[in-house]
């Protein structure tokens, strides 16, 4: 009907992103104009001021050249954001716009940078306001109103206004700036804070309020198992958070790399890109790369704090946490294992314990297991112990309340604990052999044998403070 009427196509059939990029379109003209008009202003001038304008000079002053503002940008998913990102690339690089992008979300200045590779993104983050700025902010907004100025016929507002001074004068300077260290400088806070206490709230029980509600707000986004949580995807586990919080909770803030290349986020960067864009940790950025990791408000800190000191829960995460080590640990034992199953390493230490098997018993049979005390026989095993160089004893003898070492306990104890020796070229020094392994298979072997090694004692100590978790859970 329109093009039937007015000769022109409605645009009824074209897509949202067609007509968002028939709209940037027009913008970029417009940009492209201005641009003209300022070159043309600046061959007037250099005209009347009888210098040449070359070719060289044909750019715009930085100060002249417009600026775009995309205000809040990405804070919410929307289909057509690269076509946006690519175009204000575009108009940057032609040089006819600045533009400047305010976000909330973590991974908007990774947008940035893909779309415009060419030329790095300055990235500035706010921070929240200091400790003194949110007691000055407090106590300018929770000042006593006046009550001359307040006064009105209706006498309830006067006595509204009066009870209004006799709460805070019943409140201390030490309780606000309590209040102002919890809530830290995030203005949010700030204002809920002021917002419960003028509606007739005191100043403890605000703040207890936002704290109990910030810790709901952890509970329900940090330690669910939704796939997402609001608009952000859940790309971490509640291992990982738990192990986050507990470091959070005893230090205001932990390195980036040390927590990025712990066991349970193996270098990977998703669980803590996701857990910053839920606002659950804040990143701080150092040469444009996160440096240090901060809970998400300052609120969050004694979220976790008081998390932390739930006893039931905190023992129910502590024995998923210790579970989930255990568990990695153990893959790297199988993997060890597989290893040297690949290098045949078993089938030639039980042909080396063969061999050693049927080498002592020869002598010992030779000696007729006489033992190194005079009057004491010993068995063939005690025996081989002793030509081992173990602590094997005589039967019956006086020291034989302690245990009998086999030349099996000899052959565990080397094979599994073969101290690491140095790299020297000294004559003396000479390497840990294990029987039955080729010369040039011998340092993997010993690398794979101390990580089974290390990986046990970690899982041991992980079971026994778990044993103990579960203990202290059973007494609650």
């Amino acid at each position: 009907m329109v093009k039937a009427t007015t000769g022109s196509n409605a645009g009824i059939s074209a897509t949202p992103e067609s007509q968002v990029r028939r709209i940037l379109e027009t913008l970029a003209l417009a940009l492209a104009n201005i641009r003209q008009r300022r070159l043309q202003l600046q061959a007037r001038e250099r005209e009347h001021e009888g210098r040449s304008f070359s070719e060289s000079v044909h750019t715009v002053p930085s100060a002249d050249i417009p600026v775009i503002v995309l205000d809040n940008f990405m804070d919410k998913s929307i289909a057509f954001t690269p076509v946006i990102l690519d175009w204000a690339a575009s108009v940057v690089e032609a040089g006819l716009a600045h533009c400047v992008i305010t976000t909330s979300s973590i991974s908007g200045y990774h947008e940035v940078q893909r779309a415009q590779p060419q030329s790095p993104a300055s990235l500035v983050s706010l921070a929240d306001a200091s400790p003194i700025e949110a007691i000055s902010l407090l106590q300018h907004q929770l000042a006593p109103p006046n009550l001359l100025q307040q006064t009105t016929p209706d006498s309830s507002s006067v006595e509204s206004a009066e009870s209004y001074v006799q709460r805070l004068d019943t409140a201390s300077s030490d309780s606000i700036a309590n209040a102002a260290q919890v809530l830290g400088g995030r203005l949010e806070d700030l204002q809920l804070f002021v917002q419960k206490v003028r509606a007739g709230e005191s100043v403890d029980a605000a703040l207890e309020d936002i704290v109990q509600r910030s810790i709901t707000e952890v509970r329900k986004y940090a330690f669910a198992d939704d796939s997402e949580v609001g608009q952000c995807e859940h790309t971490w586990s509640p291992e990982q958070f738990w192990f986050l919080l507990t470091e959070l909770a005893q230090h205001n803030d932990v390195e980036y790399d040390r927590v990025r290349s712990s066991a349970l986020f193996a270098g990977k960067d998703d669980a803590l890109l996701g857990l910053a864009e839920a606002q659950l940790i804040t990143m701080v950025y150092n040469n444009d790369r996160p440096s240090r990791i901060r809970a998400g408000r300052p609120v969050y800190a004694a979220a976790f704090t008081r998390i932390l000191e739930d006893p039931g829960f905190a023992s129910s995460m502590t024995v998923k946490m210790n579970k989930k080590f255990i568990a990695l640990e153990t893959a790297k034992i199988r993997e060890a294992e597989d290893e040297l199953s690949v290098l045949n390493v078993f089938r030639a230490s039980v042909e080396a314990q063969s061999a050693l098997t049927s080498s002592m018993a020869i002598v010992a049979a030779s000696n007729g297991y006489k033992g190194r005390d005079k009057g004491c026989r010993l068995s063939p095993e005690a025996y081989i112990g002793q030509v081992a160089g173990t602590s094997g004893r005589c039967q019956g003898s006086e020291l034989g309340h302690r245990p009998r070492e086999s030349w099996m306990s000899w052959m565990r104890s080397f094979f599994y604990s073969s101290p690491q020796v140095p790299r020297t070229t000294d004559a003396g020094v000479q390497p840990s052999i294990i029987p039955g392994i080729p010369a040039e298979l011998q340092g993997r072997v010993q690398f794979l044998l101390r990580i089974i090694h290390s990986s046990q004692q970690k899982i041991d100590r992980w079971d026994a403070e778990t044993r103990e978790q579960v203990k202290r859970l059973a007494s609650l």
